[in-house]
């Protein structure tokens, strides 16, 4: 029988939700704003890394260079639908 209180009680809640939901919309305009803040996590030495890859013109060259270089075979690669 529990399971049939607890359906019967969640019911109940449900259809006050439309009443405790105008309610709290009413109130809201009236509310200060608060000063929120942001945290950022810090990146990863790898990220960094990569970032700082792309911060000079001849680092960014060595990146492309190496994803070719190291990327799947052109053999491996798929071909375009005009092929």
């Amino acid at each position: 029988m529990a399971p049939l209180t607890q359906s019967k009680q969640a019911y109940e809640r449900a259809s006050q939700l439309d009443k405790s939901v105008a309610e709290h919309i009413d109130r809201v305009p009236g509310q200060r704003v608060l000063a929120t803040s942001v945290i950022r996590r810090g990146a990863s030495p790898e990220i960094t890394q990569v970032v700082s890859m792309f911060k000079s013109a001849r680092t960014a060259r060595q990146a492309v260079l190496a994803s070719l270089i190291l990327g799947p075979p052109r053999s491996l690669e798929e071909l375009s639908p005009g092929y």
